[in-house]
């Protein structure tokens, strides 16, 4: 109940802003059924909405400067309580930059996906597209 709360307190917070400063681009994870509708707020918030295959997760994040190179950085638990994804997308948002998905059920890092992604095209509903997140 404690993690619900903050989840929802974070979500809230995400929402807080001029909604007329707010952009939304869609993202779709090369060579994946799945993507991301990522909304940017004031250049800092970040908020998202899974699309394709694992569509309505939500996620929530800041953009953040890794070395030289900016990141928008989602974290949710789309595998349920006891799990964590952290996406790193490559920021501003252009079409062939790069990602990586993170994934813990443990508590320790764990690598799941890494490659490029495609502006404004919908993710795709193929079934013959593997899933960004696998099974767990």
């Amino acid at each position: 109940m404690k993690k619900q709360a903050i989840w929802a307190a974070a979500i809230l917070l995400a929402a807080i802003g001029d909604a007329s400063a707010a952009k939304t681009t869609n993202v779709t994870f090369a060579g994946t059924c799945g993507g991301l509708d990522i909304t940017v707020k004031q250049n800092f918030y970040v908020t998202a909405l899974s699309t394709g295959c694992a569509e309505g997760w939500i996620t929530i994040g800041v953009i953040a400067r890794i070395g030289s190179v900016d990141y928008a950085m989602l974290s949710s638990n789309q595998g349920g309580m006891g799990n964590a994804d952290m996406y790193v997308i490559q920021y501003p948002f252009v079409t062939g930059g790069t990602y990586t998905l993170y994934y813990t059920g443990n508590g320790k890092k764990g690598y799941e996906n890494t490659g490029t992604y495609t502006l404004g095209a919908p993710a795709p509903s193929s079934a013959n597209l593997p899933n960004l997140q696998p099974a767990r």
